[in-house]
């Protein structure tokens, strides 16, 4: 269409190369407009040569080939918009299932998380007498796979106290020096008369409290 186009804005430009170019797309358009012709109110004919539209300067045939062009595109819009939805259909269906069958799925797909992977090329052990450099895939497998099971000891009973857990997480459960401890002696008494009012006074009118 864009040399059509050009010929309606310079008709003197017009030659046969034109025409042999238009008779090598002549049965492709033919072949659209058969495949597509439900598109069409009906199916516009074209001219068999280029040689027949000088007469208009090309006007005709490049209103005829932009109305194909607009009903095709319009078409194309339509079968995306239907696919999406469909897509989004079938998106839906599997959390549904995966809700049902598979709930670490679900919540993945709910909260559009994705699986990852780091891959390790190469690991280093930084050991104080014998450092590594591990290169070896199934060496640097083991080694991964050694320091998450045994870095970070699990035990199956709660610390007894504070005291007993390690210094970097005791100091962060132990009581804050600057707050008086007599802060939390009322923590488990019942509100008042006067704080119930005082609640019940600030929640929404007509509203369940």
């Amino acid at each position: 269409m864009h040399s059509i186009r050009i010929l309606r804005k310079y008709p003197s430009t017009y030659s046969a190369a034109h025409n042999y170019k238009w008779s090598i797309h002549l049965p492709r358009l033919q072949n659209i407009l058969q495949l597509y012709k439900k598109v069409f109110t009906s199916i516009p004919t074209l001219p068999l040569s280029l040689s027949s539209c000088r007469q208009d300067n090309f006007t005709s045939l490049l209103d005829i080939l932009s109305n194909i062009s607009k009903s095709l595109r319009g078409l194309h819009l339509l079968q995306e918009k239907e696919f999406q939805d469909s897509s989004i259909r079938a998106h839906l269906d599997d959390r549904n299932n995966n809700f049902e069958t598979d709930l670490s799925s679900f919540i993945d797909s709910a909260l559009s998380r994705t699986h990852r992977r780091i891959t390790l090329d190469r690991v280093f052990i930084d050991h104080p007498t014998q450092p590594q450099l591990l290169t070896n895939p199934q060496n640097i497998d083991d080694a991964v796979i050694n320091h998450f099971q045994n870095f970070v000891p699990i035990k199956s009973s709660p610390p007894m106290s504070i005291e007993t857990l390690p210094d970097r997480w005791s100091s962060a459960y132990r009581p804050m020096d600057d707050v008086p401890p007599s802060i939390y002696d009322s923590l488990m008494n019942p509100p008042t008369l006067d704080e119930w009012l005082s609640t019940v006074s600030s929640t929404p009118n007509g509203k369940a409290s």
